[in-house]
């Protein structure tokens, strides 16, 4: 609210949960933040569920609807930030729903500061994803040299989520383009909405998502009637129950043996199911080192490794090793659960 005070707007809340509150709402401690922060900065990145996108199109959908605007802006959606994405898709929902297009109004993305300058990628798929839908997104840099002071100093505001100096270095980097001297703020104005443009597609994910599919439905395919799996998990899920049911779905036979790194026990020991038994290996890389050992000499049975982006590399090659095993190694749950689905 005074932020906009200060830029000569209203503001109007939404009234819907930010991400970190919809991995549990409540009055945290600092003893459940330290318990589960691992946890929640898986669930602040996940794709975004249809419920979640369906619920904040209708808000916007009101909106739209009785607030007159010149302008319509929303997020680009770059970067990992579940809460971007799918307020960029539920917006394009809303425009789509209300028969609302470029020659109606006005419409633009806006730059996602500072993520923008962490994910080019990400940006560059969406605007190609734009591209072959027939609905080219035009570039609308806008030169922000003299106003850069003042934006600076209007961010302190937000002190409250990130301390300026902590994230100035980054903010720089997003006005400053690769191709021009300056600080610019970036829009791209939107000449239509494409009906045909899945939100998969524009997840900061979809090309991981795409490169493991075929690998992790073959997987399930090859050990859909097994009746014992073991997990092990070096990065918490965020999801566990969504994830967990989803699996237990995929394997209507198996017993899952549920072996994870401490950060992950306190959202796991949360769920309980017949089906499920789950372990929790205290120490670092020695006590993990020891257990994928003894992998060598298990009884042959299908393995999935959940290693995060980090230990990737390291845990196809220990993977390896498990000749007697139908291992699968993949980066977070999210990516496992959203390339086992149908697109």
């Amino acid at each position: 609210e005074i932020f906009i005070r200060y830029l000569g707007g209203h503001y109007i809340p939404g009234d819907e949960k930010e991400a970190t509150l919809r991995y549990k709402d409540g009055n945290w401690s600092q003893e459940f933040l330290e318990q589960h922060r691992i946890s929640v900065s898986a669930f602040n990145n996940h794709f975004g569920l249809d419920d979640e996108r369906q619920d904040w199109c209708a808000k916007i959908m009101h909106y739209m609807k009785f607030q007159e605007a010149d302008e319509i802006w929303m997020p680009m959606g770059v970067g990992t930030h579940t809460d971007h994405g799918i307020t960029r898709d539920a917006c394009l929902m809303a425009l789509n729903l209300l028969g609302m297009s470029g020659e109606d109004k006005s419409l633009y993305f806006y730059q996602d500061v500072p993520y923008d300058s962490h994910f080019p990628d990400h940006r560059h798929t969406i605007i190609e994803e734009f591209d072959r839908a027939g609905a080219p997104l035009q570039h609308r840099p806008e030169q922000i040299e003299n106003e850069f002071p003042e934006k600076l100093r209007l961010l302190n505001i937000f002190g409250s989520q990130f301390k300026l100096k902590a994230i100035q270095s980054e903010i720089e980097n997003s006005a400053r383009p690769e191709y021009a001297n300056g600080l610019y703020e970036h829009f791209w104005k939107i000449p239509k909405t494409p009906t045909e443009i899945l939100p998969i597609k524009l997840f900061c994910g979809a090309r991981q998502v795409d490169k493991s599919r075929k690998q992790v439905r073959n997987w399930f395919y090859r050990n859909e009637s097994v009746n014992n799996i073991t997990i092990l998990m070096l990065m918490p899920s965020g999801q566990w129950k969504r994830h967990i049911q989803k699996l237990l779905e995929q394997l209507p036979d198996a017993e899952i043996d549920v072996i994870a790194a401490t950060p992950s026990e306190a959202e796991i020991s949360s769920y309980v199911d017949d089906r499920v038994s789950c372990r929790i290996i205290e120490g670092g890389s020695k006590s993990w080192a020891t257990t994928m050992l003894k992998m060598l000499i298990m009884k042959p049975q299908p393995i999935l490794l959940i290693s995060g982006e980090d230990r990737y590399s390291f845990s196809q090659k220990i993977a390896k090793l498990w000749l007697q095993h139908d291992a699968l190694v993949i980066r977070t749950w999210e990516e496992l659960i959203l390339a086992s689905s149908e697109e």
